[in-house]
């Protein structure tokens, strides 16, 4: 049986980036990998889109709550019938991204962690850390950050980092500091693989 291994953090956090480095390195190393990614279904990312578009307020907005729950639902549909197949299965994003932005939407961490009671508990979470002015500097290619953009980000930040203290031990949670190079970051995350799935 593979390991399911998710990745999270922040926006402009370098996560997506990091897990794709993470899967060319197993793979080089002659693993089984495969990568995958929340939003999972592209039709619920469309629904879900088009109820957050504009200025339209999103909090408390229960079909939300829902369509990112039935997402994850067929996530792990997938990841359950890929784990006997792959040595690694990994995530950008999974449950404790809903525990932080669907808190910031207005939910209690009760209805969330309901509306998500199947998940398949991950073997092991890779959480990025990046400083607020280095997100903030990667988002600049993207969008031009204002003092709300900024505010967003830095709230981000704190739901985070109270998400993580709160879940650490039960997602087997590594904080992996990404203020290091590329090379440094993928040599930290490689220690944490091998020591925290007991591999050889």
């Amino acid at each position: 049986m593979g390991k399911f291994i998710v990745f999270e953090g922040c926006h402009a956090s370098g996560k997506s980036t990091i897990a794709k480095q993470v899967c060319d390195h197993l793979t080089i190393q002659g693993k089984k990998v495969i990568l995958t990614k929340e939003i999972f279904d592209a039709r619920i990312r469309g629904v879900i889109e088009g109820l957050t578009d504009g200025n339209k307020t999103v909090s408390r907005n229960f079909a939300i709550l829902y369509l990112i729950a039935a997402d994850r639902y067929l996530h792990v549909q997938q990841i359950r019938e890929l784990l006997p197949k792959y040595d690694f299965v990994i995530s950008d994003r999974y449950i404790l991204s809903s525990l932080v932005y669907q808190q910031m939407q207005g939910f209690l961490l009760n209805e969330i962690i309901e509306a998500n009671s199947f998940i398949h508990k991950p073997d092991l979470t890779l959480y990025i850390q990046s400083p607020l002015e280095m997100r903030l500097s990667r988002s600049l290619g993207r969008i031009k950050p204002d003092s709300i953009f900024r505010k967003n980000y830095e709230q981000e930040e704190v739901v985070y980092n109270f998400v993580v203290d709160k879940f650490e031990a039960n997602q087997n949670l590594v904080r992996i500091d990404n203020t290091f190079s590329l090379e440094e970051t993928l040599n930290l995350i490689k220690r944490a693989i091998t020591t925290r799935l007991d591999l050889t």
